[in-house]
């Protein structure tokens, strides 16, 4: 059972935002032509406009309300 009739379409980055607690998903760096340089694509939260931390695609997002698993995410990856 083959499926070589599906396109491949390429998937998301996954990235959250620590300062609104909120997880997005933006195009990967291949997608982008506009950009610079594509080592530093890094984008930022439409609503706070701060750089975003990308996850892995499992990742799952806390609740905003749950400020202990944002408090361990804040830990984990340091914003700088």
């Amino acid at each position: 059972m083959g499926f070589e009739w599906l396109a491949s379409k390429p998937y998301k980055r996954h990235y959250i935002c620590i300062n609104c607690r909120k997880g997005f998903k933006r195009p990967s760096e291949k997608d982008i032509v506009s950009a610079k340089s594509k080592e530093d694509y890094q984008p930022n939260c439409p609503q706070c406009r701060q750089k975003m931390t990308q996850v892995p695609y499992t990742f799952e997002v806390p609740k905003q309300k749950d400020k202990k698993a944002w408090k361990k995410l804040e830990e984990r990856y340091k914003i700088e």
